[in-house]
């Protein structure tokens, strides 16, 4: 009937979030930041897992300042 289960919609979603890191270019970012690498890792990493937000986000929001 066209809707997706529960596992499906989440598969999807987790698809297109991996291929959204996938196509951006993380190293130029991470090398011009004003704080370390693991620094950034870390917050990306804490960022995606409570709130969903992908490395893009993390420098379009320029969150390595707050």
């Amino acid at each position: 009937m066209g809707r997706f289960s529960d596992f499906e919609h989440h598969f999807r979603c987790f698809r297109e979030e991996v291929g959204a890191m996938v196509d951006f270019n993380i190293l130029p970012c991470l090398r011009t930041a004003p704080v370390g690498k693991l620094r950034q890792l870390r917050d990306m990493a804490v960022l995606y897992t409570r709130h969903g937000f992908l490395p893009e986000s993390y420098y379009n929001y320029k969150l390595m300042r707050k």
